[in-house]
């Protein structure tokens, strides 16, 4: 990932009202499949600045939240500090590096961050690794698309996702009990003028208990 991009944007990422809307429907959709309760230590991949983590907060014991961009951190900083937030702790880490421990968490969910990643396959293993038994993954990310949702596709690895396929690798891997719907529709207004929905999807799945 080109993380200056990102630090460049950090600033006026939460300006864009769409984006704090799409978060509150990912905060809804986690609530609804995933049975919550605050003694769940969880990660949140690829973070940004922090808005599902905020509205997850009250809910688990502790979050914590890497992202690869220094300054949409900071702005994380700043958020929880001006809330009060004790249990959100931001991580800046490569979003390609493996040095988390293994089975630390009893959560981990990724928005939207996904299709930022190359070797997607080899981030789910780790995520495989770093659950605790029964531990649960939320992947919330883009339907396939053609290209056109990014303004910038200059960070984007992946145009969205196969969800039959993203599903099967999750099996292949080891997780259980998978499951899959469409978390939120993002409508946006091309430079053509032509408004778009796209559709993206929450797959979870648990690690095995065996």
């Amino acid at each position: 990932m080109q993380v200056n991009y990102f630090d460049k944007i950090a600033s006026s990422w939460d300006d864009v009202p769409e984006r704090i809307e799409m978060a509150r429907h990912f905060v809804s959709a986690i609530e609804d499949i995933i049975p919550l309760d605050s003694d769940m230590q969880a990660l949140d991949f690829g973070c940004g600045t922090g808005n599902v983590a905020i509205g997850l907060s009250a809910l688990l014991k502790n979050i914590t939240a890497i992202d690869s961009s220094s300054e949409m951190l900071n702005v994380l900083e700043k958020k929880l500090a001006k809330a009060g937030i004790k249990n959100i702790s931001p991580l800046l880490l490569e979003l390609d590096e493996d040095c988390l421990q293994k089975e630390s968490f009893d959560l981990i969910y990724t928005c939207m961050t996904l299709h930022h990643i190359t070797d997607f396959e080899r981030l789910l293993r780790n995520f495989y690794n770093q659950l605790k038994s029964s531990g649960h993954l939320v992947l919330i990310d883009l339907e396939k698309e053609d290209g056109s949702f990014h303004d910038n596709n200059s960070t984007v690895a992946h145009h969205g996702f196969e969800l039959g396929k993203l599903n099967g690798m999750l099996e292949d891997i080891g997780f259980s009990d998978t499951y899959s719907r469409t978390a939120y529709t993002r409508v946006k207004t091309l430079p053509s003028g032509i408004a778009r929905e796209y559709p993206i999807f929450l797959l979870t799945g648990m690690k095995s208990t065996v």
